[in-house]
């Protein structure tokens, strides 16, 4: 039987997009519409969380904010619905020497922002109070809907934050949805990072396009990470962030 998709954080970016590309589909938040549930509907429901209250580096931490935020996700969490797809980020993993795998254990002492810590604790709400749940850690994500992140200021010719050597690595919303049918078709449990083969270096991707921007000061160095634990079920991401974001950039326009 086909899910009904629930999506929170659908009013922009990648929840935006999800919404209206996955049929059938409707916006849920969680903190208004829990009155509306019951357990005859929840067993055909698949809920895409990628709500979350971000707190950036530059911004101050309101403990308020974080623990409702938090609070807010621990009972998501215990919602019975038939699956749950969750939103992680690949900042979750310590940015050493090592090939990051998700099976990778990660330690309080190797994570290095607020915004981190917090992606770990949804993760573990969902995989340890629900069996059927599938974690995405993602890196940068361009696409139809996408906010102006660093690849989007880049093609628009606009001053960046990060300085030329950082490194990042870049997938696109079509690799996500493809892998959010994979997840339903096959039923994918457990954490997966869906990431680009390889990072790409910030000045090297200015140079492949031939657009030269106003750098920033900022140093940002994405960890090395794996999705070979992918390569038995899903080949999209079978590129480098050079390539995805040189096939965005053809078909892009702002």
């Amino acid at each position: 039987m086909t899910s009904e998709y629930w999506i929170t954080g659908h009013k922009s970016g990648l929840g935006k997009f999800l919404l209206s590309s996955l049929k059938p589909s409707r916006a849920f938040d969680p903190r208004k519409n829990v009155v509306d549930l019951n357990k005859e509907t929840l067993s055909n429901i698949t809920l895409i969380n990628c709500g979350f209250k971000r707190i950036n580096h530059n911004e101050e931490v309101n403990l308020v904010s974080f623990d409702a935020n938090v609070s807010n996700q621990l009972k998501l969490s215990k919602i019975p619905f038939k699956r749950s797809i969750i939103c992680s980020s690949i900042d979750v993993y310590p940015n050493d020497n090592k090939m990051n795998i998700e099976s990778r254990e990660i330690k309080n002492k190797d994570i290095t922002s607020i915004y981190a810590y917090q992606k770990l604790l949804v993760e573990n709400f969902f995989l340890n109070n629900q069996s059927n749940s599938t974690v995405m850690r993602l890196p940068m994500l361009i696409g139809r809907e996408c906010k102006d992140n660093t690849v989007i200021k880049l093609l628009k010719g606009e001053d960046l934050r990060l300085c030329e050597n950082s490194t990042i690595n870049v997938v696109e919303y079509n690799h996500i949805l493809n892998f959010i049918k994979c997840v339903e078709h096959i039923n994918l449990n457990g954490v997966y990072n869906i990431v680009a083969s390889q990072n790409a270096v910030l000045g090297d991707i200015a140079n492949i396009l031939n657009i030269k921007p106003s750098f920033g000061k900022y140093l940002y160095m994405t960890p090395s990470i794996s999705n070979k634990k992918l390569d038995n079920y899903f080949s999209d991401l079978n590129r480098s962030t050079a390539d995805i974001i040189k096939n965005f950039a053809v078909n892009a326009s702002f």
